[in-house]
């Protein structure tokens, strides 16, 4: 009885350390578990409460997850204004299509991500300001997507498709 006991708790105390492990190493190798989808250049998604997306800067990763940052879009005076519906990256670029709530209307953001904060104190540099110097709004989807097609950038939103077969 006392051998099988001390097994049975051997084996409980191994179970638990895995667990525990695969716990603290989840930011590392799971960061959408935790609602944080990196998007490149220390700029990230995060699930919000109530199944909002937020876009963030956070050059101060834990793992690869990030659970705050400067709010990005929407900006933090805009922050119960705009609901992101959609995001797309690449290696360059974010687009981000959106709802205006209070104007009820769709609107588009456009991110180059070819800035760099590195060395900058964020508030004595004004940080905030050359992010949103990259940033780019749209209220107009044809206007929006000449913007991508002269910046070559093949990004696009597939629920949106349908109402683009006319730009040129």
């Amino acid at each position: 009885m006392n051998k099988i006991f001390k097994k049975v708790l051997l084996i409980l105390i191994a179970v638990l350390v895995i667990i525990v492990l695969l716990f603290m190493t989840s930011e590392w190798w799971c960061p959408s578990m935790w609602g944080s989808h990196s998007l490149g250049n220390n700029l990230y998604a995060m699930d919000w409460d109530g199944g909002v997306q937020i876009i963030v800067y956070n050059d101060r990763p834990s793992g690869r997850t990030v659970y705050s940052g400067a709010y990005i879009i929407p900006s933090s005076d805009n922050m119960y204004h705009v609901k992101i519906e959609d995001i797309k990256f690449n290696k360059e670029w974010i687009i981000v299509q959106a709802n205006h709530t209070t104007e009820h209307k769709e609107c588009y953001f456009l991110i180059h991500k070819n800035f760099s904060l590195k060395g900058l104190d964020w508030q004595k540099d004004n940080c905030d300001s050359i992010i949103r110097s990259h940033i780019k709004v749209y209220y107009d989807l044809p206007v929006f997507y000449r913007e991508l097609k002269g910046e070559k950038i093949d990004l696009k939103f597939p629920s949106v498709l349908s109402n683009t077969s006319n730009i040129k």
